[in-house]
């Protein structure tokens, strides 16, 4: 039963659809199984929080952002944002493109497209530069994903990955094979970057 008061889509709606996430990451964190179960939608986890992500993520996301750009001198090249997100940072290049598997995360973006990274929808080597902010380690195939990374690539990358991610290893051990990177410390993340 619905309490009086907490219509779907609504501030307060928002706020207990963020608040029972981040109940969920902390039991998640703890290894404690929970299911997610919302009466109204089915959806994906990022569609559920879209409304909400840049209030909960922009700062770090952001400082990122902006260490990728620095490190790589990124200026007037064509840029590839893997798992964009929001994609509330794509101003700060003058030629992007984003790609998102959550219609929600992307809603509204012109220079974003629906898709998924193990099968990215571009020629070969049709960007200058390939990023992928803190969104490798939700994807269902990583070597698939790294290898179309790869392929689309002309000669700048940067990925970055979330330290507690259970496939770290892996997933820094693929980035380390298929690509020359140095690798940057962050306080949530590894980002590795690299030029050719």
């Amino acid at each position: 039963m619905r309490q009086p008061g907490i219509e779907p889509g609504s501030r307060r709606w928002q706020r207990r659809i963020l608040t029972i996430v981040l109940l969920a990451r902390i039991l998640a964190s703890f290894k404690i199984i929970y299911i997610l179960f919302d009466y109204t939608n089915f959806m994906t986890y990022y569609d559920k929080i879209a409304k909400g992500y840049n209030e909960l993520y922009k700062e770090e996301q952001l400082n990122k952002v902006k260490l990728i750009i620095k490190n790589l001198n990124i200026k007037d090249e064509k840029v590839l944002d893997i798992g964009c997100g929001t994609a509330f940072y794509s101003n700060l290049f003058k030629n992007y493109t984003g790609i998102d598997n959550s219609k929600e995360m992307i809603k509204g973006k012109k220079e974003c497209i629906y898709g998924n990274a193990e099968n990215l929808p571009f020629k070969d080597k049709s960007f200058d530069a390939v990023i992928c902010i803190t969104s490798i380690h939700n994807f269902k195939d990583v070597k698939k994903a790294i290898s179309e990374m790869k392929r689309v690539y002309k000669n700048k990358v940067a990925i970055s990955v979330l330290k507690k991610a259970k496939k770290f290893g892996e997933i820094r051990k693929l980035i380390k094979e298929n690509f020359d990177v140095k690798e940057i410390e962050e306080e949530k993340d590894v980002i590795f970057i690299g030029a050719k």
